[in-house]
């Protein structure tokens, strides 16, 4: 059923092949990041998820920037 539903919105040109990739891509363009930002900050990964949930963005963006970081040390840096 759906890919019947699928084969005639792409045979009447309701949506095509670049949309699809686009709905593919943009999804990793915006999660990969988060992810990283999230593993150096010391969050599960996983909470980058929330970035492609409407109106996850803002708060794994509020969620990030209000909670207390685990302070990191630079391997190259000599303390003072």
């Amino acid at each position: 059923m759906i890919i019947e539903t699928t084969q005639k919105m792409l045979a009447f040109g309701s949506i095509g092949w670049a949309e699809i990739l686009v709905i593919l891509i943009v999804p990793l363009i915006i999660i990969i990041p988060f992810w990283k930002i999230c593993s150096k900050a010391g969050f599960s990964p996983w909470w980058s998820l929330l970035a492609y949930v409407p109106f996850g963005f803002i708060l794994l963006l509020w969620g990030i920037a209000l909670a207390k970081w685990r302070p990191t040390t630079l391997s190259h840096s000599k303390p003072t």
